[in-house]
């Protein structure tokens, strides 16, 4: 989706540019059902790869059928952002109207998936409240379990 979105804005952006209007609107129009086409192809690859996914990994079997239900929910969600992407970056973005996906962006990002986030994590300490910003990652548990100094006395960098 992101190589159809960068389509869209050249292709676009030259028809609006050359003041074709009614061309860069059938131009956006065709884009947006080809990305819509793009997402459903992604979505029956990734269904299709689920059971290659789930042979190649030894887990329990709830732990079988809660992956199996993400990667079903992350399939799904590929039709949506194809879409998106061709249509917030790649159309209106040809048309100038770059805000749009800065407010949409934000109002999403800070209004409704850090809030849940935060609300759907456990309330285990006050420190443990910024793991859902950071993404829950292994040098961020490491700090919040064994504290800030140690963490970074035990961390070793590669030299270069």
């Amino acid at each position: 989706s992101g190589g159809i979105s960068g389509a869209a804005g050249i292709m676009v952006g030259n028809e609006l540019g050359a003041g074709n209007l009614e061309r860069g609107k059938s131009y956006g129009i065709r884009l947006m059902k080809i990305s819509f086409l793009s997402g459903l192809i992604m979505l029956t690859l990734m269904c299709v790869s689920i059971p290659v996914i789930l042979h190649f990994v030894k887990l329990t079997p709830e732990s079988v059928s809660y992956l199996k239900g993400m990667l079903l929910v992350t399939a799904f969600y590929m039709i949506g952002r194809a879409v998106n992407d061709v249509t917030i970056n790649g159309i209106f973005g040809a048309g100038g109207d770059t805000l749009f996906d800065m407010y949409s962006l934000a109002v999403c990002m800070w209004c409704l998936a850090i809030p849940l986030a935060v609300a759907g994590t456990p309330p285990c300490s006050c420190r443990n409240l910024f793991l859902p910003l950071a993404g829950g990652c292994d040098l961020c548990l490491h700090l919040c379990r064994r504290g800030w100094q140690a963490a970074v006395g035990a961390v070793s960098f590669p030299e270069i």
